[in-house]
């Protein structure tokens, strides 16, 4: 998929798998632009499908939901969800150059599944300020698994605290 423009439905694009049970993998969805619906893209069944250069904007659920294994997303921005602007619960997932911003429920979410570590890695990705123009931004790479059973989110804060009492930071994993 190139160059497609994908608004107002309930998934823009929802990989799964077939109606012979095969996962949808080896896809590539690049130069696109997802926004105003539920969730931008989710990959709910596939392996090694690579999202490049996409936007995902004004999304309720997620700009992103990675539920599968071994997929990468590249120079992509997320920004505007009401809830959340990628949640991967996908062992495996890489996500390089992502830009985030003014996602109201968290930019980044990993989950660990039930029973199973999740593997990420990070790469020059930007937690940019609510108007997303660079101007007070982190950039951060780094790879971790989160353990079965646990969530980790990282956010830009206008003014970061000291963790909950029961949080543990990104330096302590």
């Amino acid at each position: 998929i190139d160059n497609a423009v994908v608004s107002s439905y309930l998934k823009g694009i929802l990989l799964d798998e077939d109606v012979s049970g095969n996962p949808s993998s080896n896809n590539n969805i690049t130069n696109s632009s997802f926004s105003s619906s539920t969730i931008g893209i989710h990959i709910l069944s596939g392996l090694h499908n690579l999202l490049v250069n996409n936007t995902m904007d004004h999304n309720s659920a997620a700009g992103l939901f990675i539920q599968s294994s071994s997929n990468q997303v590249i120079n992509s921005t997320i920004s505007n969800s009401d809830t959340q602007g990628v949640k991967v619960t996908g062992n495996n997932t890489t996500l390089d150059s992502i830009h985030y911003f003014n996602n109201s429920g968290g930019d980044l979410i990993v989950s660990g599944s039930f029973s199973n570590d999740t593997r990420i890695s990070v790469i020059n990705n930007i937690f940019d300020s609510p108007l997303g123009n660079y101007i007070n931004y982190t950039n951060i790479s780094y790879t971790s698994n989160a353990l079965a059973g646990t969530d980790y989110l990282l956010s830009w804060a206008s003014n970061p605290s000291l963790l909950p009492t029961q949080a543990t930071s990104m330096n302590d994993s």
